[in-house]
């Protein structure tokens, strides 16, 4: 995973215009660079500096939320839906004999207004706080900060809220609440990995 992020690094280095308006693009380059084998779910968002849009591709049930001020909180204006094959199986990025094609993976283009926050996260995130609840921690955040951003911070917060939820037993966390809409008895949080990046 850490390599995979090293790869998209350089990738994007070597060819930034025409890299930034097309992460599918991106993700296909590290899946073919890649020598490491397994899978992953990932999500690759970009922003390039001439343009108020950002585009967006993904595989699995990594994902991104954006967010916009309404008065003196946030709101989440967009969100992605996650890409699975059936409840708890999503698509995964594979090498080897694992996971799924790059071909898979959904893309998306969305305008977006100075001051936006975008939040970026593993299923141990989504799987833990919706984005009307990502909102209200960065709420939450800038208004004990004096409105002051900082991505890193925030996302530490977010994460952090996600973990101590994800241990809640009696939690009716959006797993929990997918479960149920897929016919599966499901009750609390649920622990699994929590990545979690903030852009502005």
């Amino acid at each position: 995973s850490r390599k995979l992020c090293k790869n998209i690094e350089k990738i994007v280095e070597a060819d930034p215009k025409g890299l930034l308006r097309d992460p599918k693009a991106i993700i296909t380059k590290a899946w073919q660079e890649n020598q490491e084998q397994g899978s992953s779910t990932l999500v690759v968002v970009t922003l390039p500096p001439d343009e108020a849009r950002v585009y967006a591709s993904y595989v699995g049930d990594s994902g991104y939320c954006i967010l916009r001020p309404d008065g003196a909180s946030w709101t989440p204006v967009i969100e992605s839906k996650s890409q699975q094959r059936r409840f708890n199986f999503p698509m995964q990025l594979g090498w080897g004999k694992n996971g799924d094609n790059p071909k898979v993976a959904l893309s998306f283009i969305h305008d977006v207004k100075n001051g936006d926050i975008i939040v970026l996260g593993t299923d141990g995130l989504y799987d833990n706080l919706n984005p009307k609840q990502v909102a209200q921690v960065v709420s939450l955040y800038l208004s004990d900060n004096d409105g002051k951003f900082d991505g890193d911070r925030i996302a530490d917060a977010i994460a952090q809220e996600a973990f101590r939820l994800s241990l809640d037993e009696n939690y009716n966390s959006p797993f929990a609440q997918e479960a149920l809409r897929s016919g599966h008895r499901f009750r609390g949080g649920k622990s699994d990995d929590i990545a979690v990046t903030v852009g502005r």
